[in-house]
């Protein structure tokens, strides 16, 4: 079973690295320097997930998201993972993501990576959006919604070639909860949450044992 923290800190078991998760890290790394290592919000304004306006009597207002959507910005679900603030935000972010990101790429091809960060970055940029602010950004939310999912098929579908050492899983739950309770501050939790519980999600349901119980439901329906 390939496992994404011993492909971090080893690499003589690394797996290769997949075409979509490069393209990613290298999107990422273009925005980081584009916004001057996270510190101009200014070139930031198209990623975020809301536009603003200027109004005469208030200055900067934020356009809420669903106006922003209305008016045809769709990609601002998506873009916020593009953003990060700080050298540590991306690098801890982007060697996550070359490990998972090309762990399910290498298994499940580069089209359902693809459509596995768009499902994620989308509710999980929605859920902070909704219980935070504007102004936020990073990789983290489909990082965990990666962990997730590949928890759920190492445990639930062996067969999935995809796990993840118990290890992993624990500092992974650490570091979850060390943001949650404000040990580690200033993180986007609501896009960790629903990433972390969309991939969990979609890992089970998708796995040899989700099938199986619907099998034996029907069985019995049947008989």
């Amino acid at each position: 079973i390939l496992d994404a923290r011993t492909t971090i800190f080893n690499r003589s078991t690394a797996v290769s690295r997949g075409a979509v998760t490069l393209l990613l890290i290298i999107a990422c790394g273009a925005v980081f320097v584009f916004s001057r290592f996270g510190e101009d919000l200014f070139s930031l304004r198209p990623f975020l997930i809301s536009g603003t306006r200027v109004l005469p009597d208030q200055g900067v207002v934020w356009i809420p998201v669903w106006a922003s959507l209305k008016n045809g910005d769709l990609w601002r679900l998506f873009t916020p993972i593009f953003i990060h603030f700080g050298f540590m935000h991306i690098i801890f972010n982007m060697m996550w993501l070359l490990d998972l990101g090309s762990m399910v790429e290498q298994r499940r091809g580069s089209f359902f990576l693809v459509f596995f960060i768009a499902v994620i970055s989308a509710s999980s940029n929605l859920a902070q959006y909704l219980f935070g602010n504007p102004l936020f950004g990073g990789m983290s939310g489909v990082n965990y919604g990666l962990v997730g999912y590949i928890w759920m098929q190492g445990q639930y579908d062996p067969g999935s070639g995809l796990g993840l050492h118990k290890n992993t899983i624990v500092m992974m739950i650490g570091w979850y909860l060390a943001c949650l309770v404000g040990i580690i501050p200033n993180v986007a939790n609501a896009a960790h949450t629903a990433g972390f519980a969309g991939g969990m999600a979609w890992g089970f349901l998708t796995s040899l044992k989700f099938r199986q119980i619907v099998s034996r439901i029907v069985r019995r329906k049947d008989g």
